[in-house]
Order: C-alpha cells, then sequence, then structure tokens
C-alpha cells in the first residue's frame, strides 16, 4: 500500500541552523490512526504545524496524493473563544463559509455522532461558556465534519476524563471506518491501555522520531 503523504528527511524548527527536529522521515497511510509522544518542545505542533502548511519546513520536504486534505485540531488553550457564537454556530462554520453561509444542517449520521460526543445537550450554548473538556470535543468533532483524509490533532483529549477518552477514541476509530480517514494525534497519554487505540505509535528522542509500535 503507497503512503497518501509523508514526510522526507524533513527538517523542521523556526531557525535554519537549529531545527527542532531532524531528519523526519514518516508516511501516513489511509485509514489508519497514528499516535505521536514526545515530552514538551520536543516539536511535536512544530511537526504537525509544519505537515498541514501552517509552517514552512527548513529543509526535505512533504509529499502527498492530489487527492488529500488536511484538518488540525489545535490545542484549547491556544484559541481564543470569547467571541459571541454558539456551539452549533461553531461546528456549522466552514460549511457556512463554503455555500456562502445560506443555511445549512446535520446530516442523520452527524446527529448521530453528536449525541455519541455529548455534544447535543450544548448546541445552543455559547462556545465561551463551555469547560475545557466541552471545547475539546467540539473541536474534535468540528474537524471530523471537514472530512478531511488526515486529521491531525493536537493533545485533543488532555482535559478529558479516561471514560470521556475513551469514548471520544471509538468516536474517531467509527468515522474512520466509515469515511476512510486516518488520524495524527500528539498525546502525552503513554498508558498501554490508550495507546492500544492507534496502529502505530511513535515518540520523539534526541530530535528524531523513533517508532515504538
Amino acid at each position: 500500500m503507497e503512503p497518501i503523504s509523508r514526510a522526507i528527511e524533513l527538517n523542521v524548527g523556526y531557525r535554519k541552523n537549529f531545527p527542532i527536529l531532524e531528519n523526519c522521515n514518516l508516511e501516513i497511510y489511509l485509514g489508519e490512526m497514528i499516535a505521536l509522544l514526545g515530552p514538551n518542545g520536543s516539536g511535536k505542533s512544530t511537526l504537525i504545524r509544519t505537515w498541514c502548511g501552517l509552517q514552512k519546513q527548513l529543509s526535505g520536504k512533504i509529499v502527498s496524493i492530489p487527492e488529500v486534505s488536511f484538518s488540525l485540531v489545535p490545542q484549547v488553550k491556544n484559541i481564543n473563544f470569547g467571541f459571541p457564537m454558539s456551539v452549533k454556530d461553531t461546528l456549522l462554520l466552514p460549511r457556512k463559509a463554503k455555500t456562502f453561509f445560506k443555511k445549512v444542517k446535520f446530516t442523520l449520521k452527524e446527529e448521530e455522532l453528536l449525541e455519541k460526543s455529548g455534544i447535543t445537550n450544548i448546541l445552543y450554548n455559547q462556545i465561551s461558556q463551555c469547560s475545557g473538556g466541552q471545547l475539546q470535543k467540539v473541536l474534535i468533532v468540528r474537524s471530523l465534519f471537514s472530512y478531511a483524509k488526515i486529521i491531525f490533532l493536537d493533545e485533543p483529549m488532555d482535559a478529558l476524563d479516561p471514560t470521556t477518552t475513551q469514548t471520544m477514541l471509538e468516536v474517531l476509530k467509527s468515522f474512520k471506518k466509515e469515511n476512510q480517514m486516518s488520524f495524527f494525534l500528539i498525546t502525552h497519554n503513554a498508558s498501554q491501555e490508550f495507546l492500544d487505540n492507534f496502529d502505530r505509535v511513535f515518540e520523539i528522542q534526541l530530535k528524531q522520531i523513533v517508532q515504538k509500535k
């Protein structure tokens, strides 16, 4: 099977002669879930921002098949939710923008996903009034609704309890199977129970990406 996107000899960081990650070679295959572990400041977020095209690589390249699209779920702490908008509007905003803000609604499958994720009962709450855990679930589901082929998630479950975390992982796996998507998730959770949900697991060690599973 050919990868749908791959990093080749990729160096990422903010100063050309001082990369945070060096000579990264990593493939993403359709329909898989990948976890990436590593300490704070090791370059995990920089890697996925570079892969999504939000930051230029220092050297090397990222090669993807033409039909691949990306979506990024950022860390909640990096987002300003002070604007007046409901959870429902937040979820539908990308779709409204594509249809020039015509009236849009959720499909039946999407309504089922909202129910499984525990978002249905907060749809009309202001996004600014949501808890950290609720915001994380909203951001994950909004990214799923983009139907991108590869979704990168930056520590998307650090504010969720273990039961809710497992529920959201099951949501990802179900959505992945139904829509032939891939997920690349950054995490600090190194428990075996958590990592068993992933097809492959990598860890950053000394500026290198090392496969653990």
